[in-house]
This record gives structure tokens, C-alpha cells and sequence, in this order.
């Protein structure tokens, strides 16, 4: 696809959301695009606690996750 195929197509998706707040957001995302964020040091150390869990196993994968929902909602 190239870049005006792409442009058309988002073009089109966008005349057909009805969603204001959803709209709000999504002009956001693109007004925002050359910004660059910079975390708090709350959010720095909870990305660093989550690395530090995964390095030491501290995880369930998205399998087992599902399985353990199923069995939640079934029982």
C-alpha cells in the first residue's frame, strides 16, 4: 500500500466514527506525534518493577491467562 492509498484509507475510516470523544483522542494522538513523552519516576520505576519481575519469572503468558479466565468465569 502506499501513501496515498494509506491516506484514503484513513481518511474514510475517519469520516465514518461518530464517537466524539474517541475523534478527541485519536486528534490528540496526531497533534502529539513530534512530542516526545517523558516519564514521571513513578512510571520509570513501575516499567522497571514489571522488567524485573520478567526477568525473574514473574509472569503468566497470555495462554495461561486465558485459560485461568475461562476457568473463572466457568465455575
Amino acid at each position: 500500500m502506499d501513501i496515498q492509498s494509506l491516506k484514503a484509507e484513513l481518511i474514510n475510516s475517519i469520516n465514518n466514527i461518530e464517537d466524539i470523544e474517541y475523534l478527541k483522542g485519536l486528534n490528540q494522538l496526531v497533534k502529539d506525534k513530534d512530542e516526545i513523552y517523558i516519564l514521571s519516576e513513578e512510571e520509570e520505576a513501575a516499567i522497571n518493577e514489571g522488567l524485573k519481575d520478567i526477568e525473574e519469572g514473574r509472569f503468566v503468558t497470555d495462554e495461561e491467562l486465558n485459560k485461568e479466565v475461562t476457568k473463572w468465569l466457568n465455575d
